[in-house]
């Protein structure tokens, strides 16, 4: 659950934000592989990750 209420809220800011993946991964400090998986539900990100992800 966690994980997509997460998910959910990126894919929020994404919109808001007019970002695409990438520049919002770059942003954040993490790969786009990374971040595919994890819009994927196939990686699980640490609390910091999280963080900086929502951050941005």
């Amino acid at each position: 659950m966690y994980n997509f209420t997460l998910i959910t809220n990126i894919l929020r800011i994404l919109d808001e934000k007019g970002m695409t993946k990438s520049e919002l991964a770059k942003k954040a400090g993490v790969s786009i592989a990374f971040f595919t998986d994890l819009t994927n539900d196939k990686a699980n990100p640490s609390p910091e990750s999280s963080r900086r992800l929502l951050k941005h």
